[in-house]
C-alpha cells in the first residue's frame, strides 16, 4: 500500500492560534472557558492572552453559576470584554463592576433588566470609548427617560441604538441639542411611542443618522406644531408605525426633517386616514425627490392605486381576518 495515498488527519490542537481564535469568535466565552481552559497549557495561555476578546452572553444561566462566572471571569477580565448581554432579572443584584472599566466593550445588550439598574448604569460618569452597539429593553417603568437618552447620546463611538420602553414610562421632552451634544448614532430604533416634536428633538442629536424607526403619536388636534428644520442628508431609510396621525402632520414631518429619504415604510391600522392617493402623490412629488421604495401596510378596502401603477409601482393583497392587507412597494 502506498502510504502517500493515505490522507493525513489533523486534530483540533494542530490548528494555528489564528484559526482557533477565529473558531472561538463564534462561541460564548463561558463555553470556551469551561471546555478549553484546563485542556493543556497551550489553551490555558490562549484563553488568558490579552489579545483574545471576550464575549459574554447571559441569556440563560442559573444564579449560582453566574456568581462563579462573575468572580472568575467578569471581574478579572473586564477590560477585555467586547460583548456583554445581560437578560436575567437577578443579575443586577450581583453586578457591581464599574462599566467604565470595560474599555473594549463594543456591544451591550440589556434585556429583562429592572429599570433601576439602567438608571444606575447610565450616569454622568459613564464613558465607554469603544461601545458601538446598544440594545435596551428593560422591565418596569423608567422614571426619567430624558436623562437616560442624554447619557446615551454622550457615548462617543455609538453607531447602533435600539431602545424599547413600556407605555407607562415617563417621557419628558428633550431639549434641542447643542453643538457639543451631537451623537455618532447612525441607526436608531425607537420602539416606544413619541410625538412629532419629541422625534424632532431626538433627531437634533443625531446629525449622522442613516436609518430610523419610530412609533409616532399624533399631536393634539388643537396643538400648534412647530418643528425645527434639520439637514439630515444621510437619512435614507425611515420606518413609521402610526395611527390617527393627520396627513398634514405627516407632510410637516417629511418637509422639515425627512426629505432625503429613499426608503419609506409605514405600518398602520388606521387605513381610512391614509387611503387618499392624491395626497400621497403630491407629497412624494414635492417633498421626496429621492424616494425609491414606498412600502405601506394598510387594513382597508382596496383604493385605486393608479398613481403607483403609472410609476411602475404595484400592490399586493393578502386576506387577513376577512379583510385585506395591502402592501405597496417599488418594483425596483
Amino acid at each position: 500500500m502506498n502510504c502517500e495515498s493515505i490522507p493525513s488527519i489533523t486534530s483540533f490542537e494542530h490548528l494555528s492560534n489564528e484559526v482557533i481564535y477565529e473558531i472561538f469568535d463564534y462561541l460564548n466565552f463561558y463555553d470556551i472557558h469551561k471546555s478549553f481552559l484546563n485542556l493543556n497549557i497551550r489553551f490555558y495561555n490562549l484563553i488568558h492572552s490579552s489579545t483574545f476578546p471576550i464575549k459574554i452572553n447571559f441569556s440563560s444561566i442559573s444564579k449560582s453559576n453566574f456568581q462563579l462566572y462573575y468572580e472568575h471571569i467578569i471581574i478579572p477580565y473586564q477590560n477585555r470584554i467586547t460583548l456583554l448581554q445581560l437578560s436575567n432579572r437577578f443579575i443586577p443584584d450581583l453586578f457591581s463592576v464599574r462599566f467604565n472599566n470595560m474599555i473594549q466593550l463594543q456591544t451591550l445588550v440589556l434585556k429583562n433588566i429592572e429599570s433601576d439598574f439602567l438608571e444606575n448604569i447610565f450616569t454622568d460618569s459613564l464613558c465607554l470609548p469603544s461601545l458601538s452597539s446598544l440594545v435596551i429593553k428593560p422591565i418596569g417603568t423608567l422614571s426619567n427617560t430624558k436623562n437616560l437618552y442624554r447619557q446615551i447620546f454622550r457615548l462617543p463611538a455609538l453607531k447602533y441604538c435600539n431602545v424599547t420602553f413600556n407605555e407607562a414610562s415617563i417621557f419628558e421632552p428633550l431639549p434641542f441639542a447643542t453643538n457639543k451634544e451631537f451623537s455618532s448614532i447612525e441607526i436608531f430604533l425607537i420602539n416606544h411611542d413619541c410625538r412629532i416634536d419629541q422625534l424632532n428633538a431626538f433627531l437634533s442629536y443625531v446629525p449622522h443618522i442613516r436609518r430610523i424607526s419610530c412609533n409616532i403619536l399624533p399631536e393634539f388636534r388643537h396643538h400648534q406644531i412647530s418643528l425645527r428644520s434639520l439637514e439630515l442628508n444621510n437619512l435614507t431609510h425611515l420606518s413609521l408605525t402610526m395611527n390617527h396621525l393627520l396627513f398634514d402632520q405627516i407632510k410637516l414631518l417629511i418637509k422639515n426633517l425627512l426629505n432625503y429619504i429613499q426608503v419609506f415604510h409605514i405600518i398602520t391600522n388606521d387605513s381610512l386616514s391614509y387611503s387618499d392617493i392624491n395626497q400621497w402623490e403630491q407629497m412624494i412629488l414635492f417633498y421626496l425627490p429621492n424616494l425609491r421604495i414606498f412600502h405601506v401596510k394598510l387594513l382597508s378596502d382596496q383604493p385605486k392605486y393608479l398613481f403607483w401603477f403609472n410609476r411602475q409601482w404595484y400592490n399586493e393583497a393578502l386576506g387577513i381576518f376577512s379583510r385585506s392587507f395591502y402592501s405597496i412597494q417599488s418594483i425596483k
